[in-house]
């Protein structure tokens, strides 16, 4: 399961590491990673502003 570490953000800049050969990733692998992190984006606003998407 993927850890994401928000004490870890610099600046604006995301960066999403996935293991594996040197740039490759399973497109599943991607696919369910970006669908994590939007869910997770979505329910920090909730929080921090509700109402607003």
């Amino acid at each position: 399961m993927a850890v994401i570490r928000l004490d870890e953000f610099h600046e604006e800049t995301i960066v999403l590491h996935f293991g594996g050969p040197e740039g490759t990733i399973d497109a599943y692998t991607l696919a369910n990673a970006l669908i994590g992190f939007a869910d997770t984006a979505y329910a920090v606003n909730a929080t921090i502003d509700p109402g607003q998407e």
